[in-house]
């Protein structure tokens, strides 16, 4: 990180990979202010950190993509290196999967939850709310135990 030393209003701001991501609206105590054109707020602030030189472009140490899914609009408190608007890692729409994957999980647990509850050879009686082991392939229909044949 070389810091803000050598920054100005104007420069464009360009990602390590050498795409634009904007142009240095202001520059403010750790982070600086870019207006884009090509996104919809149209202002957005970067973190001091993420700068890797200064000559008559500023650099990043960031791809342009990593750039714009990390950045906050303005207005938003002040943005945290590798995290974006929402708080999470990665792209924006990574928290509503992840959600996804929670609600499949635990619903996969609870089929097996009742699955395995089903199968551990105890029934409950409606009527007294006790419960009583299930009858065996090899025992009379009554649930007694009374094997067949004896």
């Amino acid at each position: 990180m070389v810091g803000m030393h050598g920054v100005r209003d104007g420069l464009q701001v360009l990602g390590s990979d050498g795409g634009m991501i904007g142009r240095v609206d202001s520059i403010e105590e750790n982070r600086l202010r870019l207006h884009s054109t090509a996104a919809p707020a149209g202002h957005y602030y970067i973190p001091a950190q993420w700068i890797e030189r200064v000559d008559e472009h500023v650099h990043l140490n960031v791809t342009a993509a990593t750039a714009r899914e990390r950045w906050e609009a303005a207005g938003d408190g002040p943005v945290s290196p590798g995290r974006n608007a929402g708080g999470t890692t990665g792209d924006r729409a990574g928290g509503h999967r992840n959600t996804f994957a929670w609600i499949v999980g635990a619903i996969f647990i609870l089929v097996i939850l009742v699955m395995t509850v089903r199968s551990c050879g105890y029934a409950v009686d409606e009527s007294t709310n006790t419960e009583r082991p299930l009858p065996s392939a090899d025992s009379d229909a009554t649930g007694t135990g009374a094997t067949n044949g004896q």
